[in-house]
């Protein structure tokens, strides 16, 4: 009563109603403090969090690898060019605990016959931004060394030093 005496009715009225304004907005953030808060207690959220605070990731757990037991090509650089072979210094793919992929490197044959396929492969850009794969012959003479190529074969060659090439294929070189 006394403060509608000194500053009168439209003060006191305008002071009730932000105070009024200030309980309403405390009480939309604590009760949206709340919502979230029982979203995080009962896994609403907890397929967001990462495992290391502690609560359940439902990630499918990822596979064990193994190593390839067949393949039929493989890639390197190359390091001899002969009339009718190349020799690559093959990266090959090794599997250890299951989970970490090494690459060791040997020294592969790969002998090329009037039936193998030799082309380049380049990214060519008709729109100046998207670019395409693009496969052009090319023969073993324009083939050089340390030229980065993936030799392909129709026969398992994991445990061959030589093998017989049904396409070669010249990678291109990264910037």
């Amino acid at each position: 009563m006394m403060l509608r005496s000194v500053f009168g009715a439209n003060a006191f009225n305008h002071s009730m109603k932000a105070h009024a304004d200030f309980w309403m907005i405390l009480s939309i953030v604590l009760i949206t403090f709340v919502l979230l808060l029982f979203g995080y207690r009962h896994n609403t959220f907890n397929e967001y969090l990462p495992v290391s605070l502690g609560h359940k990731n439902n990630l499918p757990e990822a596979p064990i690898l193994k190593s390839p037991k067949i393949f039929y090509n493989v890639s390197g650089p190359v390091k001899k060019i002969g009339d009718s072979y190349i020799i690559l210094e093959a990266n090959i793919p090794q599997i250890t605990r299951g989970i970490i992929v090494n690459q060791k490197i040997e020294l592969r044959k790969v002998f090329i016959t009037p039936a193998t396929k030799i082309i380049q492969l380049t990214f060519v850009s008709a729109d100046g931004k998207n670019k395409s794969p693009k496969e052009s012959p090319i023969s073993l003479h324009d083939l050089k060394i340390d030229d980065y190529v993936e030799a392909i074969g129709n026969k398992d060659i994991s445990a061959s030093q030589e093998f017989e090439a049904t396409q070669i294929r010249a990678l291109p070189k990264t910037p």
